[in-house]
């Protein structure tokens, strides 16, 4: 009696985590406690700075001044660092892929009306400008987005508009700052990077080995950014006296299938790697199987 043991289903093609990190810019580290995934910045924080699997930090530290403002509002709107227009700071944040990033930004100052004259963060990658946010006046207790749109501390958290930009490389490049010495500041409250969730399906499975000729087992999908096509499910690499067959054969996802895979009295025995493919909406997801067939 043949046995067919299921050892493994491993995914392939894993995305990237889609958490935000978030950079908190203030004067002292202890001043507020940061959100999950969010680390305070100083002006004394120089490149390259390494925390949650992030490398950043200013190129030059004696550009760059910092207060601490106030432990009442969000934490990320706690403190502030600033540059003198004129003198621009450069901040670096070394990213793990080239991709789609949005960003998140709060430019001002809870205790006082900031950006007099004029207010410039500007983002690179590499020497590719790919963002930039002008603001004149910002009243004081009011933030300005990657939008350039400026909110209340109260409205910014669940109004602020991120900035989507495209890096080819994996640094980005932020300047704050103007060039023009017109005596007033930029500052910076908060710098929020996040992966862009592109539509997507993946494909998982639990299952219960048998005994015997034949053994099945659930292939889970799911799906993130919105993904809604049909996917047609199949395998490759199946040798003779072998076959797989899914039930449903097309689903959408979220959902799941049978997988059955069924062995003839004269399968070859050994290790088997069988390949499933989830394909639907120009996209195509693999999984890999790894049977073994004994005698």
């Amino acid at each position: 009696m043949n046995k067919i043991s299921v050892l493994l289903l491993l995914l392939a093609n894993a995305l990237l985590a889609g958490a935000q990190q978030g950079f908190d810019f203030r004067a002292s580290a202890s001043f507020v406690t940061d959100p999950p995934g969010n680390v305070a910045v100083l002006p004394s924080t120089a490149y390259p700075m390494q925390a949650s699997g992030m490398t950043y930090g200013w190129a030059k530290t004696y550009l760059v001044q910092g207060r601490d403002r106030s432990s009442a509002v969000d934490p990320r709107l706690a403190g502030i660092n600033f540059a003198s227009n004129g003198s621009p700071a450069t901040f670096y944040v070394d990213l793990p892929l080239p991709g789609t990033y949005k960003l998140a930004l709060a430019m001002g100052d809870e205790g006082r009306q900031q950006c007099w004259v004029a207010c410039q963060v500007q983002f690179f990658d590499g020497c590719k400008l790919v963002g930039t946010v002008v603001r004149g006046v910002i009243d004081s207790g009011h933030f300005c987005d990657a939008q350039g749109t400026a909110w209340s501390d109260q409205s910014w958290c669940s109004s602020n508009v991120m900035l989507e930009v495209t890096l080819t490389g994996t640094r980005l490049t932020m300047v704050v700052g103007t060039d023009l010495p017109t005596g007033d500041f930029t500052t910076i409250a908060y710098l929020g990077i996040m992966p862009e969730e592109k539509p997507n399906f993946s494909l998982a499975s639990t299952f219960a080995v048998k005994q015997g000729k034949q053994i099945s087992f659930p292939v889970n999908l799911s799906a993130s950014g919105g993904f809604n096509a049909p996917i047609a499910l199949s395998a490759i690499n199946v040798p003779n006296g072998l076959t797989v067959s899914f039930d449903p054969q097309i689903l959408s996802a979220p959902g799941s299938a049978t997988m059955t895979i069924a062995a003839q009295s004269d399968a070859p025995t050994g290790f088997h790697p069988l390949v499933v493919i989830g394909d639907g909406g120009s996209l195509e997801q693999t999984a890999l199987v790894a049977l073994t067939v004994t005698q």
